[in-house]
């Protein structure tokens, strides 16, 4: 028995994305968010067996999207309706981060879905096979110089980096120094493969060498394919750099 009826109930999950179901100014039916050029539409096209693809356009582009195809390639059999196929593929598209079309949602919504929290902060400048990424973090006013807040225990950075869990936690945030905009860009309550729900503690200042507060901050993740640009990484390694440094410093294994 089909659990979707129709378009609206099988995209219905949009709504918790932040997304509206509403009437475009042509008055057809679509989801839409505050990008109000971004708009889903869709129609029946093309049926090959009896099994119709779907058209999905989005800010006036259009992408044919095999529906019967794309289920099938999730490991799944044809034993629901099509609505219910529709469902299924569009919502695994979104929550793996492996979009056949471009829908963009607000960060706000990045936890929930699992995309990579800070995906729109960091510039990539190498990525390997789906499984690792490497990139430099931007603010959103286009500066790449922070000052980090942190409710881990700072070490010397010798033996360890330099900032470690504190009571099996630590949460790192960067601070812009030109706009003062704080990116929230590790959190081991919520990120990894095993994150541990404790109590959070009280955010600090990293300073090195007893003057050093300004860094760019580059930031590489390894992941298991199935879970590549979420925040279920395997590993975080968090390195700063800074004109008084001789060298790149690693101040988070995570």
């Amino acid at each position: 028995m089909s659990k979707y009826k129709d378009f609206e109930t099988a995209l219905s999950f949009l709504l918790d994305y932040g997304f509206e179901y509403c009437s475009d100014i042509n008055n057809r039916k679509c989801y839409k968010n505050e990008y109000g050029e971004l708009m889903l539409y869709w129609k029946m096209i093309d049926y090959d067996y009896g099994v119709p693809k779907l058209l999905i356009k989005i800010n006036y582009n259009e992408n044919i999207i095999d529906i019967d195809k794309e289920y099938l390639s999730l490991g799944k059999k044809r034993t629901i309706g099509f609505y219910d196929m529709v469902h299924e593929v569009i919502k695994t598209q979104i929550n793996k981060n492996n979009k056949i079309f471009d829908l963009r949602i607000n960060p706000q919504y990045y936890d929930q879905i699992n995309y990579l929290r800070i995906i729109n902060n960091l510039e990539i400048i190498e990525e390997i096979d789906n499984v690792a990424l490497k990139g430099i973090l931007k603010c959103n006013c286009g500066c790449n110089e922070f000052y980090i807040y942190h409710t881990g225990k700072q070490t010397k950075g010798i033996l360890s980096s330099d900032i470690v869990k504190y009571k099996k936690q630590v949460v790192m945030n960067a601070q812009c120094v030109n706009c003062n905009e704080t990116i929230k860009i590790y959190d081991s309550t919520f990120d990894g493969i095993k994150p541990i729900d404790t109590k959070k503690y009280e955010f600090k200042k990293l300073v090195l060498k007893k003057d050093i507060d300004t860094f760019k901050i580059t930031i590489m993740y390894n992941y298991y394919k199935e879970d590549y640009k979420t925040n279920k990484f395997v590993e975080c390694f968090i390195d700063v750099e800074s004109e008084k440094l001789k060298k790149f410093k690693r101040i988070l294994e995570g």
